[in-house]
């Protein structure tokens, strides 16, 4: 019968044409899920530089707030340092008994109060960034 073989003959071809319609299908989505693999990695990458980036920019910050925190306390020593001269200064001055060393002790008084007024760029640039072959006493 002509009509049987036709009709297997159809579903044959439209067997066929599903089969390969179901390939075009499996191999678009074998492309997309590699593209995905492939973003998925690259944003796995970036995270791990990303990582690396953070952490050593949480090592150069506790660097550096330990340095700034030295630098306070060396500066909170040399205005203790300076207070402690001034005493000592004004102490000696007031000693001295002559009228010369009198009458110009007002005027020490306000240079020595002078002296706690320096910056700390100021006093290390003077000290030649605090050398200790420039120390002259402990």
């Amino acid at each position: 019968d002509g009509r049987r073989d036709d009709s297997v003959y159809d579903q044959l071809e439209q067997a066929m044409a599903e089969a390969e319609k179901a390939r075009w299908d499996a191999y678009q989505e074998t492309v997309r899920r590699r593209k995905a693999e492939k973003d998925v990695m690259d944003v796995i990458r970036k995270t791990k530089d990303n990582k690396i980036l953070y952490e050593e920019e949480v090592k150069l910050r506790k660097v550096l707030e330990e340095a700034l925190e030295k630098a306070k306390e060396e500066i909170d020593n040399m205005r203790s340092q300076i207070e402690i001269i001034n005493k000592e200064l004004e102490l000696a001055l007031d000693h001295k008994s002559s009228p010369e060393n009198q009458i110009g002790a007002a005027s020490r008084t306000q240079s020595l109060q002078l002296l706690s007024e320096f910056s700390f760029s100021e006093i290390e640039k003077a000290t030649c960034n605090f050398n200790p072959s420039l120390k002259i006493d402990e």
